[in-house]
């Protein structure tokens, strides 16, 4: 009964080697806050051109990925933001198993993300659901070229004759033969 001879009251509650409860669960706390900011998971990152000192738009970007996922795709916000610098970005980046429901919340509750990854397995799910906008307008207002794009990607990108995202990658899927 070693732990029994530790324990001591502070400010009438009960303790282990004299440590209040509720400071403990605070530090434990602020340590896993700590790991989470430091490890850029859930934290939203501002990414805009310092150049421009008007008024800017700030698009919402929500994403999964680990470094290099996240590092790839801030050189493609950075690469924007230095083409269109009336715009922000407020990127956020969240663990593959927190994302799909952080973004199924968003979305019932009307505060989605402007623009969101999704993998091309899942896009015909949230097409069904109306939540994501036909790009084609804006394909035909910017003078965006589809033919710049594998065929096949765009294919995947469009439902009902309507284009709904945009390629990022095209993985490349292998099948091997062992001997």
């Amino acid at each position: 009964m070693s732990g029994a001879r530790n324990r001591q009251t502070v400010n009438g509650v009960k303790t282990m080697h004299g440590r209040s409860p509720v400071k403990r669960r605070t530090r434990l706390c602020s340590l896993a806050l700590l790991l989470a900011l430091a490890a850029g998971v859930g934290a939203d990152e501002i990414v805009e051109n310092a150049a421009q000192t008007g008024a800017k738009t700030t698009l919402k970007y929500a994403l999964w990925g680990g470094a290099n996922e996240v590092a790839y795709s801030r050189k493609i916000c950075e690469a924007f933001v230095r083409k269109h610098p009336e715009i922000r970005l407020e990127v956020s980046v969240y663990p593959w198993g927190q994302y799909w429901a952080k973004l199924q919340t968003q979305a019932a509750s009307g505060l989605a993300p402007d623009v969101i990854s999704l993998y091309s397995g899942n896009a015909a799910l949230w097409i069904a659901r109306g939540a994501l906008l036909p790009l084609d307008a804006f394909v035909k207002q910017t003078g965006l070229n589809l033919d710049d794009y594998h065929r096949s990607a765009i294919d995947i990108c469009s439902w009902d004759g309507k284009l709904y995202c945009m390629p990022l990658e095209i993985p490349a899927r292998t099948l091997v033969f062992s001997k």
